[in-house]
């Protein structure tokens, strides 16, 4: 069994667009209607690290550890430029 997942982003015109092991990723709009984010620790990286735990474990987890993973991976990411790291499933850290 694969215990990673890749979580990578890149830059659409205006819009930033995230996807996990190649599936783009939607949800979240409650948290920032404005879009997905990295970088730093506002309401679009929010919704990133809400969207993409959403969209590997669920609803349920991602409201419980959304936070914690914007702190810690999400919001350490380059500042809206296009990235690819590979997470642990255990841990939700990098693992390159």
């Amino acid at each position: 069994m694969n215990r990673t997942f890749t979580f990578s982003g890149k830059i659409d015109g205006d819009d930033c667009v995230v996807f996990v092991d190649s599936w783009q990723v939607g949800g979240g709009y409650e948290i920032s209607p404005t879009g997905f984010r990295w970088g730093y620790g506002g309401a679009g990286p929010a919704r990133t690290a809400w969207a993409v735990l959403e969209h590997v474990f669920g609803e349920e987890f991602a409201d419980e550890h959304a936070h914690d993973f914007k702190d810690s991976v999400v919001a350490n990411l380059p500042f809206d430029e296009p990235f690819t790291v590979t997470i642990d499933l255990e841990t939700l850290e990098v693992v390159q």
